[in-house]
């Protein structure tokens, strides 16, 4: 990681979860309060999707929204779905690197691009694992750092 937006988000994570980087639900606190008390994972645009194995990564839900660019609250109600707010240039390659992540079981960083309208998209994401008591990986949290086509949020 080059970014200090994800080294600093990365940091914070570990204080909370310790040396697997997964935040245990009920033992590390409430992922419900992550957004409030986990304010420098936040501070820069996280934001908090919960995992539904049953359905398509792009019907999970965004329970906690980055801010839009500009810096104000995203234009998107809680619980939509992340393939409403994907481009589709970018949903392909957000899902695969979801499953990946999950698969895996502990923080990571890849790095995302594709087409989004007529622009050429990248960002590297932060990944961090949010799992419930059973250690099934129940809900995760994205941080972005843009790193070209900056203007629209990529869907983090």
């Amino acid at each position: 990681m080059e970014s200090r937006r994800l080294i600093g988000a990365f940091c914070a994570w570990m204080d909370l979860t310790g040396a697997n980087g997964v935040f245990v639900d009920g033992l590390h606190g409430h992922s419900d309060e992550l957004p409030e008390t986990a304010t420098a994972v936040f501070a820069d645009g996280a934001s908090l999707t919960a995992v539904e194995s049953e359905a398509d990564p792009a019907a999970w839900s965004v329970l906690y929204p980055p801010p839009a660019p500009g810096g104000t609250k995203a234009q998107v109600d809680t619980g939509m779905a992340t393939g409403v707010r994907a481009d589709p240039g970018l949903l392909g390659a957000i899902r695969q690197s979801d499953l990946a992540q999950i698969a895996r079981r502990s923080p990571g960083v890849c790095r995302i691009s594709g087409v989004a309208g007529a622009n050429i998209v990248m960002f590297d994401r932060l990944w961090l694992p949010i799992s419930d008591r059973d250690g099934r990986i129940a809900r995760f949290v994205t941080v972005c750092q843009p790193l070209a086509g900056q203007g629209s949020d990529p869907m983090v």
